[in-house]
Formats: C-alpha cells, structure tokens, sequence
C-alpha cells in the first residue's frame, strides 16, 4: 500500500451483546491486522456475562469500550458511528472474523473511490473452527453497479449482505440514513440498500471475510417481531429499488423473487405476514424463484407442491 494511505484512520464499529465465548478473537483479529492505523470502537449493548470485563483486559489505546444508552444492535452500531474519528467505516459484529491483510485489500481499493462501496469475498465457518470454513456459494467476482447487484444477487435470492464485508467513506455514509433503530432482525439489508443506492458503483475485493455460523444468535430465532422487522427490512429495500428501475422488468422479477423466498419461509404460521407479502407480488411479475430444497424435498414439492411439502416436515419435525 502507498505511504500515504498508512495516515488514513479507519473506524471499526461493533455493537456486542453477551460476546464473551467469541470477541477475544475478533478483536485479536483486528488488532494484529497488517494495516494499523484502526480505531476499534465496542459498543457493549447491556451484557450480563463477561463481555466487558474481558475487554478492559485491553491495553492497546486503538480498543474503545463504550456503553449503549438504547440498547439495541442497531442503535449500537450508529452510536459507534457517531463517536467514530476515521474517514473511512467499517461496521462489524462481535463475533466474525477477517484475514490479517483484510483491512489493507479493503482500504486499497476504497480510496479514491469515495463514492463508491467495497465488498469483500466471504464465507462461513462453524464451532469456531476456520477448518470449517466454505466459500458462499454465490459470490459474483466482479464490480458492480446497483442494478447489476440486483440482477445478480436479488435475482438468485442469494442477498445476504453481513456487515464485516464492507468499507465505505464517511462522504458516502453522510448521503444515506443511519441504522434504523426499529428494527431488530433484517436491518443491514435497510442500511446496505441505502448505501448501495447512493454509491457509484460496489467494488469487489478478495480480501478474505469469516461468518461465525451455528451459534444461535437473532437471525436463527424464528418469531414473528423478527419476522415484522424482516418483512418492513425487504419492503424499503425493495421500494428504493423500485424507485429507481420501475421501468426495468428484470428489477421488478428479481423483487418478487426476494418476497416468494420471503413467503416461503413464512408459511404457513404467520398468516397476516403471508397476506402483506402477497399484496406486494401483486404488484410486481411472477416470481421463478422455486421453493428452496433438496433431495427427498425437493422431490416432494415437485409432486404435492411447496406447501404441503412444508406442512408436512413440520408435521414430523424435520
């Protein structure tokens, strides 16, 4: 990297909530990156294990531990923000890991793209063993503007967007909303929209990004608030996206995509939910998104459809 890159801060912001078993190897992670020039800002959003104890232990003067007054992720991660001093932003979770030179893969390529968002490759690793680790399956290898991502990712359902992934300036971020503090499950595909909205264009990176898996956290916790923050996520991704390409059929099929897998998922317990999602497909072309599934599944959902093939896995809890 040039010299002169090594002056720009880079502000990294993480909300932690009962993070003991998993942040001692975040922030190790972060700490001996090979770009050093990081402010590392914990926000602790009322833990009751050893979370913050654990990170006083922290001598290094880059490690900022700050408490939320809210107390949610999303309000975390603007409180971070707000109390950040660097030019470029990185919002990350307490429990993910990155490569030693992702921070510098990801700061090359973001300056002089201010404007722009870099992304990174990724995948996930499980039991906290990076052995585990696999590639995501659908990673598009190139830059992108809004409308290619949409095409792309939103088109095959494969959208999941988490935070670590991605650097932006703070001029960019400045165009955009914060965190929507209402919402508890679903929120980055709200802010990242936002971004991806107003950037020129989204840079991809090989810089390497780890997603802790299988540890139960919100996103695995089925239950209709989660459900209701998701479903008003979606909606103002969608109508932003909307907004822009209403005139481009593909948009339009790659939303109605994003809402079946969306009602896929919720059927058949949450009714009114479903009801919202089917007035919103009413608006856009049929969707070709299949029921997601495999094997015996997928057979069956061939045979007696989608929906009774549903009903009946949860009939004989598989």
């Amino acid at each position: 990297m040039e010299k002169n890159n090594r002056t720009e801060l880079v502000s990294i912001c993480i909300p932690a909530y009962n993070a003991e078993l998993y942040i001692k190897q975040t922030i190790d992670c972060l700490l001996t990156q090979t770009y050093s020039n990081l402010e590392i800002i914990v926000v602790d959003d009322g833990s009751t294990d050893g979370t913050v104890s654990l990170l006083t232990n922290y001598t290094d003067p880059r490690l900022k531990i700050l408490h939320n007054p809210k107390k949610n992720a999303a309000s975390a991660r603007n409180y971070a923000y707000l109390n950040s001093d660097g030019n470029y932003i990185i919002f990350f979770d307490a429990d993910d890991l990155i490569s030693p030179d992702f921070i510098e893969k990801q700061l090359k390529k973001i300056i002089g793209n201010e404007n722009s968002v870099v992304i990174s490759h990724w995948g996930r690793f499980y039991d906290g063993d990076l052995n585990t680790y696999k590639e995501n399956s659908f990673i598009i290898k190139n830059d992108l503007t809004y409308e290619e991502w949409i095409l792309g990712y939103w088109y095959n359902v494969m959208h999941t967007t988490p935070p670590g992934r991605l650097i932006f300036s703070k001029t960019l971020i400045a165009k955009t909303p914060l965190w929507d503090e209402s919402l508890n499950l679903n929120d980055d595909f709200q802010f990242f929209n936002e971004l991806f909205f107003h950037c020129d264009k989204i840079i991809y990176s090989d810089a390497q990004f780890y997603y802790r898996s299988g540890i139960g956290g919100l996103s695995s916790k089925n239950s209709e608030t989660n459900y209701i923050s998701c479903y008003k996520s979606l909606k103002r991704g969608i109508s932003l996206a909307l907004s822009k390409y209403s005139q481009n059929e593909e948009v339009k099929l790659s939303c109605a995509n994003v809402w079946q897998n969306f009602k896929y998922e919720l059927y058949p317990k949450y009714t009114s939910l479903i009801a919202k999602v089917d007035e919103e497909l009413k608006k856009l072309p049929t969707p070709n998104f299949k029921y997601p599934a495999g094997g015996l599944t997928k057979f069956l959902s061939i045979i007696i459809g989608w929906k009774l093939t549903k009903l009946l896995k949860q009939s004989l809890n598989l």
